[in-house]
């Protein structure tokens, strides 16, 4: 980043650029890696009659207001007290408040939250910065001819803001939706989180537990990117620290492993194929945990081989 940085000041200096601009401190040292597919989550808990015929209603009521059901974005459980549904619907943004306020009918309220992921702040500067490196590359393309690595790293810059820049605007228009059901026939105090059952041999319950617990862990990662203003957590342990995110990271048994919450933490990682290509296939959760790769705050499962549908679980 430096040597870019370097380049313009040189280049201004021999007439190249006319005037240099003056950007804040830090400004170019920003990372920004893939948003959710949402700018805004909501986080709807309710205690109702019955858990599973509550969630066939929220399904209806939200496909009434123009959302769906997302994918792999239902599971359940059972928690100390009771069983337990939970389900997560994308929704247009202009009709998730409405349509997140018509699921307390369902029930008693027990939370009912909402969370903005702060992509509208950082989209206009992604897009300064794309416009900023493109008028540097047109103005001086016969200066950047003579300097291959200066011209490289560019253009490196250039596509990872863009990568960025589609992830944001892809969620810009969406929202998510986060409904919780828990059982109102439990008993008082009982705590609401899941404990998914285990089966043996491991089949579609089990895959269902680890593909709602996939999704539970990027929504908490999602509210911490915007609790902080566009940080993701340096491990994944960060987000139980005091409950705020998630009470524990959830254990998961996929394909022949053993069930486990081990985090393996992948580093120098640029697009998708080679953060598969550095798994470690252990069966548990795989998160990259570096400021400087464009997939940075990425979690998925560590698992090498396919599940019951033949979709490989790094695909998830």
């Amino acid at each position: 980043m430096k040597k870019i940085l370097v380049l313009g000041f040189a280049l201004a200096a021999t007439g190249a650029l006319g005037q240099v601009t003056t950007w804040p401190d830090g400004y170019w040292d920003r990372q920004y890696g893939f948003a959710q597919p949402w700018s805004v989550s909501y986080m709807v808990s309710l205690k109702v009659e019955s858990p599973s015929a509550a969630r066939d209603k929220a399904i209806k009521l939200i496909e009434q207001s123009g959302g769906h059901q997302a994918q792999n974005g239902m599971y359940g459980g059972f928690g100390r007290g009771g069983q337990t549904q939970q389900i997560a619907f994308t929704i247009p943004i202009e009709k998730a408040d409405k349509a997140a306020k018509r699921l307390l009918t369902l029930g008693d309220i027990q939370q009912f939250s909402t969370q903005k992921m702060g992509m509208a702040n950082q989209l206009p500067e992604i897009r300064e910065k794309i416009a900023a490196i493109d008028n540097e590359q047109k103005a001086n393309a016969a200066e950047l001819a003579r300097m291959p690595v200066a011209k490289a790293l560019l253009a490196s810059l250039s596509a990872k803001l863009a990568q960025s820049r589609d992830s944001y605007e892809a969620g810009v228009g969406s929202a998510m939706i986060n409904l919780s059901l828990m059982d109102a026939h439990a008993p008082e105090g009982a705590a609401p989180e899941i404990r998914y059952k285990q089966a043996v041999p491991v089949g579609p319950a089990n895959e269902s537990a680890a593909k709602g617990a996939l999704g539970a862990l990027r929504s908490a990662l999602s509210i911490y990117y915007g609790d902080t203003e566009g940080h993701y957590p340096a491990k994944l342990s960060d987000l139980t620290v005091g409950g705020k995110y998630l009470s524990k990271i959830s254990k998961i048994r996929v394909a022949s492993h053993a069930e486990t919450d081990a985090v393996t933490i992948i580093t120098g990682v640029k697009d998708a194929a080679s953060l598969k290509a550095k798994l470690k296939d252990t069966g548990g959760w795989a998160y990259v945990a570096d400021p400087k790769s464009p997939m940075f705050g990425t979690v998925i499962v560590d698992c090498t081989h396919s599940d019951s549908r033949g979709n490989q679980w790094p695909d998830y």
